[in-house]
């Protein structure tokens, strides 16, 4: 199955079983599960907004940028 994303993409190495987004290297494709369809209790939430966020320093920003607080 190939998604609308990758269209044209000639040499492609795995698909997400989740979202049928094709990658072509194995590395690529764990990344964006890991970053996309992780289970949200690991996520880092926003307590000011619904936002939330896998990496410490994504949710970071967030709240330097968007609420004006350092955490």
């Amino acid at each position: 199955m190939i998604s609308e994303g990758s269209k044209g993409s000639s040499l492609q190495c795995g698909t997400c079983p989740h979202c049928g987004q094709n990658y072509s290297n194995l590395s690529a494709l764990k990344y964006h599960v890991r970053l996309v369809h992780s289970d949200l209790t690991n996520r880092l939430c926003c307590h000011l907004c619904p936002r939330s966020f896998l990496q410490r320093e994504q949710y970071r920003q967030h709240m330097w940028d968007k609420h004006g607080t350092r955490n």
